[in-house]
This record gives C-alpha cells, structure tokens and sequence, in this order.
C-alpha cells in the first residue's frame, strides 16, 4: 500500500493510513498468479477455492472481482449458484462467495482470491486521478480479509498498484501452479 501512495492521495481529506493491527496467527506466503484472461481466473480461482476447502467443511473462500458492479457480479453468481456478498447476507451456511472489492469489508474468509487485478482495471481508469486512492484502499481492504491464503490474479499486465510487491509475493502462471488442471470456464460477469 505504502509503496503506491501518492501526494494528491496523502494530501486527501478522504484519505487516512491506519497502523495495522497483526493477529496472532501466519500464514502461507501470498500468491499472484497470471492467467490467459479473466474467463480463465474465474475458473482457476474456483478450483482453487474448493480444493483449497475440501480438507474443512468449516472452512470459507471467497473471489473477488475488481472492476465490476455489484449488480453484475449478482448476475453472475446466480446464474452459476454461488452466493454473493451484498450487504445483507451473512456467511454461515454456504462455503464460497463472490463479491466485490466495496463488499469484502468487515469478513474474514480462509482464502481470498482476488482476481482482475490488472492495468486498466484497477484502478479505474475512468475515475479522476485524485480518487483513484479509493480503488486503492478497497484493494488493500480486500487483500486482508485472508486468514490463511492470499491470491492475487490478474491476466495481462498486472495493475500498477502491485508494480512494487513483486519481493512480497509467490509469483507464477495459474496453469503452473494448478498443473493438469481442467476448470470448468464459466465465463465472466455481463
């Protein structure tokens, strides 16, 4: 987050840095795989998150997409079955979840993955440079609801806000790292 920042983003009023409070457990180091397309992610971090839950049925993953609405990212979980955090549902009964960055906020899952981290996409090319810190904060919200396991996905050109994190993370290919992996590709939101 730190190496990211820039003066318009410290002189925001908006805008405010926090010291982070460590809970008392480790994890495995964060991962950032790169895929052919976001079709591709989709289906990777799926496989990934169930496999990833198959050894606790107590356990709970969740996918997050940058660069989509919340509308969009609803459309897409209900037509595949898959629960979508939006405010109002609580995260007792199912085990994987979609959400967007804004919904991550206030939940803790064994494994996040948050995925369409590239140029373009986050941030968000559209919005005025000076709140472009946003798309910045909801990131770094979403990257620390991981309790055990961080992936980050992108295809492309990985987003500019992961430029200096490259020492931080495990790198590799999603086909790599699920080698011999078949995924179902269910496609992207609309």
């Amino acid at each position: 987050l730190s190496k990211n920042l820039t003066e318009e983003m410290l002189d925001s009023a908006d805008f405010e840095i926090l010291d982070p409070e460590y809970a008392n457990f480790g994890a495995a180091p964060p991962l950032m795989l790169k895929a052919e397309d976001l079709g591709q992610e989709i289906a990777f971090s799926l496989q990934y998150i169930q496999e990833y839950l198959e050894s606790d049925p107590d356990k709970k993953g969740c996918l997050s997409l940058c660069g989509y609405s919340l509308y969009e990212i609803q459309q897409f979980g209900n037509k595949h079955g898959i629960k979508v955090l939006d405010g109002e549902i609580a995260i007792e009964k199912d085990n994987v979840y979609l959400s967007d960055l804004e919904h991550m906020k206030g939940f803790e899952f064994d494994v996040v993955i948050v995925a369409n981290c590239k140029e373009y996409v986050i941030p968000d090319q559209f919005k005025p440079e000076k709140e472009q810190h946003r798309d910045l904060s909801r990131l770094y919200v979403s990257m620390t609801r991981a309790k055990d396991q961080l992936v980050i996905s992108y295809s492309n050109l990985p987003s500019r806000y992961l430029s200096h994190s490259e020492e931080n993370f495990l790198t590799d290919e999603w086909t790599s790292y699920l080698e011999g992996s078949n995924p179902k590709l269910l496609g992207t939101p609309p």
